[in-house]
C-alpha cells in the first residue's frame, strides 16, 4: 500500500469540502478525475473513506481517523520541500564569516550583509573575529565559509580562491612617545635596537619569518616580544610596550596612541585585504554572497 502526496491532497480537500464539485474547484481538477483518484485510494487503502449521496460525501470513521494525520504529514512535507528549495536558491541557511583581528572591516562587506539582511531575510549571516591560523584552520574545516584576511597569509595555501578586496601597505607602528614617532616614515635599520612585538609562531609563522627576513637584509636581527594573537599585539604597542608592523587597513590607525610610519625601503610583504573561501565548499548562499559582494567591491 503507497498512497502519492497528490492523493493525500485531494483526500484532504475533500474531508474540508465535502462535496466532490467544490473539492474539485479547489484543487483545480475535474470532479471526475477527483472522484478517480479517492476510488483508487480506497482500493489501495482496503477500506471505505467516503459514503456518498446526490449532495455530499460524508467520511468514515476511518477518514476521520486518518484526515489528522495524513494533514500533518501532507504539511511536513511542504515546508520540508520549501525550506530545501529556499536553501538550494540560497534563500534561507546561514553563512559564517570571519575577520582577522584588527581589521577594519571594507565598506564592500558591510553593503553586502546589509543588503542580504533586507532581500533574504530567512539567511543567518555570523560574524566571528579570529586571529591569522584560527581563521585558515576554521576555513579548511568549515566551521567558516569566508575570511577576511592578509594576502600573504593565504597566498601559498592550497584548495583556497579569494578576491583581492583592498590593498593595503606595511607600516612600523610606534606608541606616541616614542623617539620615531614625529617621522613620517623610517627604514628597517632605524629600528635595529628596537622590541618588535609580533603573533607568535604558532598563530601566524609567515609573519615572524617576513620580519626577520627583511631586518636581516639590513643587516640585523630584531629583537622580540612574541603575543598569541594581533589583538594583544595591539595592545601591547597601544600600551608603549613595543613596535610592531601592521597594515593600513588595521583599526589601529585610528588611535591617538600610536603613529603609523611608512617603511622607507622594500615593502615587507603584501598585506592586501582578502575575501577568502575554501574551493570546494559546497554552501548554497556561498555564490548568492560573493555575486552581491562583488557588485559592492568598486
Amino acid at each position: 500500500m503507497s498512497l502519492n502526496i497528490n492523493q493525500i491532497k485531494y483526500f484532504i480537500t475533500l474531508v474540508k469540502c465535502l462535496n466532490f464539485n467544490k473539492a474539485a474547484d479547489q484543487l483545480y481538477i475535474t470532479q471526475p478525475a477527483l472522484s478517480r483518484q479517492i476510488s483508487t485510494m480506497e482500493l489501495e487503502l482496503n477500506m471505505q473513506l467516503f459514503m456518498r449521496t446526490n449532495k455530499k460525501v460524508v467520511p468514515t470513521p476511518a477518514a476521520m481517523a486518518l484526515a489528522d494525520s495524513l494533514e500533518y504529514i501532507y504539511n511536513e512535507y511542504n515546508t520540508a520541500v520549501a525550506k530545501a528549495k529556499n536553501i538550494d536558491m540560497g534563500l534561507t541557511g546561514y553563512l559564517n564569516i570571519g575577520i582577522l583581528d584588527g581589521m577594519r572591516p571594507p565598506n564592500s562587506l558591510i553593503k553586502t550583509i546589509n543588503q542580504l539582511n533586507y532581500s533574504h531575510e530567512n539567511l543567518q549571516i555570523n560574524i566571528m573575529s579570529y586571529s591569522f591560523n584560527g581563521l585558515t584552520e576554521m576555513l579548511y574545516d568549515g566551521r567558516l565559509d569566508f575570511a577576511l584576511t592578509l594576502y600573504f597569509d593565504i597566498e601559498k595555501r592550497t584548495n583556497l580562491m579569494y578576491h583581492v578586496v583592498e590593498k593595503s601597505f606595511d607600516h612600523i607602528v610606534v606608541p606616541i612617545g616614542h623617539r620615531l614617532a614625529t617621522l613620517k616614515k623610517v627604514c628597517l635599520l632605524d629600528l635595529k635596537d628596537e622590541t618588535f612585538i609580533i603573533p607568535s609562531a604558532e598563530d601566524s609563522h609567515l609573519t615572524n619569518t617576513l620580519i626577520i627576513d627583511a631586518c636581516k637584509k639590513e643587516g640585523f636581527i630584531p629583537k622580540f616580544r612574541f603575543a598569541p594573537t594581533v589583538q594583544t599585539v595591539m595592545i601591547l604597542v597601544e600600551s608603549g610596550i613595543g613596535i610592531t608592523v601592521l597594515d593600513s587597513t588595521n583599526v589601529l590607525t585610528e588611535s591617538s596612541l600610536v603613529k603609523f610610519l611608512n617603511i622607507d625601503g622594500p615593502p615587507i610583504s603584501d598585506p592586501s585585504c582578502c575575501l577568502v573561501w575554501r574551493q570546494d565548499n559546497s554552501n548554497p548562499n556561498l555564490q548568492t554572497f560573493n555575486n552581491i559582494f562583488m557588485s559592492h567591491k568598486n
